[in-house]
């Protein structure tokens, strides 16, 4: 009569032993066998987790994680015709850069320089910079409201 030590999981028979394994999630011993990868939803396939699991502990793919069915987007009309006179133009707000910009005649300075400037490294648009004293001017000047 051969020994056979049983669990809860597993029995191991000594005249011909099987490879024993462990559950991923419940680290209880199992036959290797009784051993399967667990999968899931990683796009719109199945995907190996990398775990393996007892058969009773295995989790079933949940379809919340696969990508929505999306309807296509509707067909174009061809050659629209939009009715004229439909579009709101708004006034642009003024706002302090352009009222600084707008009052650069006042000072002296020209919006577009007559002879070519040298342009040096880095972010520079050509327009040479107010002085601070100016600057801080035209900032004490503006008209500051709420819209």
């Amino acid at each position: 009569m051969s020994y056979r030590p049983k669990g809860k999981h597993v029995s191991v028979d000594s005249q011909a032993p099987e490879a024993l394994g462990m559950c991923d999630y419940t680290q209880f011993v199992h036959e290797r066998k009784d051993l399967v990868r667990q999968m899931e939803y990683r796009g719109d396939d199945l995907v190996w987790t990398g775990l393996y699991v007892g058969r009773q502990y295995l989790d079933v793919p949940n379809d919340q994680l696969r990508p929505p069915i999306v309807a296509p987007d509707p067909v174009p009309v061809p050659e629209p015709r939009v009715q004229q006179g439909s579009g709101v133009i708004l006034p642009q707000p003024q706002v302090p850069a352009v009222q600084a910009f707008n009052n650069l005649e006042n000072y002296g300075w020209s919006a577009q320089p007559q002879a070519p400037t040298p342009v040096p490294d880095g972010d520079f648009d050509g327009v040479p910079a107010l002085p601070e004293n100016v600057r801080e001017q035209i900032l004490r000047n503006y008209a500051w409201t709420a819209n």
